[in-house]
């Protein structure tokens, strides 16, 4: 689905996210994302939000968007070393709602993007 997209849009996905997915694509042999354009509404909020943290969770409070959420470490672990359905389901939920809230948070913030970055 990435590969398919014009532009990605994270937050701090230049700083976590597709350093974890390339690093796990190429572990199994598989070709990492090939560079796109990409807006990481991070570096927005590092400029523009005068805030204690720069943070999703922060940010978005901020700006009233309501439903950032956190992941128990035990889940992860359950799901990880058992793969125990249940947490993987509670995590995949989870992911939606950050997808969900960084939509959001884009919408607000797109105003401020001045330019986007080949990543």
């Amino acid at each position: 689905e990435l590969e398919m997209a014009d532009v990605i849009v994270t937050f701090y996905g230049l700083g976590f996210d597709l350093k974890m997915l390339n690093s796990r694509l190429m572990y199994w042999g598989v070709q990492p994302l090939s560079p796109r354009l990409h807006v990481d509404l991070y570096r927005l909020g590092k400029r523009y939000f005068n805030t204690t943290r720069r943070n999703l969770e922060t940010i978005t409070k901020h700006l009233g968007i309501k439903g950032k959420n956190h992941v128990d470490i035990e889940l992860w672990k359950e799901a990880k070393i058992n793969g125990d359905k249940r947490a993987i389901n509670y995590i995949v939920r989870h992911m939606v709602l950050d997808l969900e809230i960084t939509e959001k948070l884009f919408l607000r913030l797109k105003s401020l993007i001045k330019s986007i970055s080949l990543a």
